[in-house]
């Protein structure tokens, strides 16, 4: 429930870049869906910046529009990626 009142309340505020580690860790599947569409949702309104860091590929897909991997604390793959197209992304390194 404090995971859920925390994104709620980061939601709330209308900054030029958000930042969110592992947003929706925790948060069962439909509960996540809900959060990831409004995430979408309030920062195409005003065209805010997001980073997330996520280790779920799922996640990455639906919300990044640039996204960036991290191996063994290198930047090893970064890259443009529509939401739309489907990328597949290894399971050794964290996904930004």
């Amino acid at each position: 429930m404090a995971m859920k009142a925390a994104l709620v309340s980061s939601l709330s505020y209308r900054p030029k870049l958000r930042v969110l580690d592992e947003p929706f860790s925790g948060l069962d599947a439909l509960v996540r869906d809900e959060f990831i569409g409004g995430v979408l949702e309030v920062d195409a309104l005003g065209q805010r910046t997001v980073l997330v860091s996520s280790q779920d590929s799922d996640e990455v897909e639906r919300l990044g529009d640039h996204v960036a991997m991290m191996i063994a604390g290198v930047l090893e793959i970064a890259q443009f990626a529509l939401a739309s197209q489907h990328r597949s992304w290894s399971d050794e390194g964290s996904v930004c």
